[in-house]
């Protein structure tokens, strides 16, 4: 008789066995997708966001390695249900490199392993990630390198970036469909200019008389040589060589920027509609601290009507200090300002539960803001996906 019960208890472990492996582990950090991912990955659908046929709007803030409290990186669990409380679908996942440590760091086991376990709890939650490269750019400058020239160290970072495993969920980075897409160099300063650590007053005596201060040249190593300096082409040649190198390794969409400085004189002589119309660039990234709020428009225009390119507001924030109830008014305004430029995807920066700067928390630190992120998350996608771009008097575009 024992056997019997055996016997009869064999098939039925056995299939409550598969349904487990089917469903996938549940546990915190471990990927449901793990081993072969089963997430629909987010494309572009003519000037806006698709995923399974629906349109998808990418709503979310900046996560990044915090130094003070519950913090990101460093802690998941606390970074996702922060995100679920306020409502997003999307986390900007940057910041991750030290920027003290050696450029070869930037491609070590140690440094990506934290972000594997953030990609794969922000997953498991039914979240979206875009990883954003823009960090490098610091790490260079730390150890005197020129972030827009020196293109291999980037492309090496390209490489690794592309062809690294998730060591959680077992997805390759440059094909995983939650990631939605790559972002490399944002905020890149006005071309044309010298920069040094001190400015224009620099000790050496080597830097031009009109050198603009930029704090993170040669932090690491020390004053630097000379001046940082790149030309309008050194930095449109930056992004083609970077992007180009990611579409030869990987399949992920990629963005340039977020570019700001356009407001300025001449566009801060940066050469953005080359920049962001190079056939490599899949997305145009935009900033809109300052007087970019107001040029936002310019350039989705632009991007809509001659690139048919979906364009995302990468980074806009406030600090705390300006006060909740004033904060709450300009995260208003921010979100209404992207609304009718027609922005695709929307970032804020940032989420977190720091006090003093610019965090967002569940509404311990600034309960109105808080408030105004939850009213402005997107509904679920209903509608479906248009499978053209069009231009402005309705014709499909090729």
């Amino acid at each position: 008789m024992r056997r019997l019960v055996v016997l009869l208890l064999v098939p039925i472990l056995l299939t409550l066995a598969l349904a487990k492996a089917a469903v996938g582990d549940s546990t915190p950090g471990v990927s449901a997708a793990a081993g072969g991912s089963a997430v629909e990955p987010v494309t572009i659908c003519g000037t806006l966001f698709c995923v399974g046929g629906k349109t998808f709007y990418p709503y979310g803030a900046s996560f990044y390695s915090s130094t003070q409290g519950a913090g990101i990186l460093s802690n998941p669990a606390a970074a996702i249900a922060l995100a679920q409380q306020q409502h997003l679908t999307t986390l900007r996942v940057v910041n991750w490199l030290s920027h003290n440590a050696t450029v070869a760091a930037a491609t070590s086991e140690a440094t990506w392993r934290p972000v594997d376990t953030f990609i794969a709890d922000a997953e498991q939650a039914g979240l979206r990630v875009w990883l954003d490269l823009s960090d490098f750019k610091t790490v260079l400058m730390h150890q005197c390198l020129n972030p827009y020239t020196d293109l291999g160290d980037w492309h090496n970072l390209v490489d690794y970036a592309a062809h690294r495993v998730n060591t959680v969920t077992g997805a390759t980075y440059g094909s995983d469909p939650e990631i939605a897409w790559i972002g490399f160099l944002g905020e890149p300063r006005e071309a044309g200019k010298y920069y040094s650590r001190a400015g224009a007053g620099n000790s050496s005596g080597n830097i031009e008389a009109n050198a603009s201060p930029e704090p993170n040249w040669g932090v690491s190593g020390g004053e630097c040589n000379s001046p940082l300096h790149y030309s309008a082409d050194n930095l449109t040649d930056y992004y083609a060589s970077v992007e180009s190198r990611w579409k030869s390794e990987a399949s992920l969409p990629t963005m340039a920027g977020g570019l700001t400085k356009l407001d300025e004189p001449n566009s801060g002589n940066i050469n953005w509609k080359s920049i962001l119309g190079n056939p490599f660039n899949d997305i145009c990234g935009f900033k809109t601290y300052g007087r970019m709020e107001a040029w936002l428009p310019t350039g989705t225009s632009y991007c809509a009507q001659i690139l048919h390119k979906p364009s995302v507001n990468v980074e806009w924030g406030y600090q705390q200090s300006v006060g909740d109830a004033a904060r709450a008014v300009d995260f208003n305004r921010q979100f209404a300002n992207n609304n009718a430029a027609g922005i695709a995807a929307n970032f804020y920066w940032n989420a977190g539960y720091q006090s003093g700067g610019y965090d967002v928390d569940n509404g311990t630190l600034s309960p109105q803001t808080f408030q105004q992120i939850v009213a402005h998350a997107p509904p679920p996608p209903t509608a479906g996906c248009p499978t053209t771009a069009t231009d402005d008097d309705g014709a499909a575009v090729n």
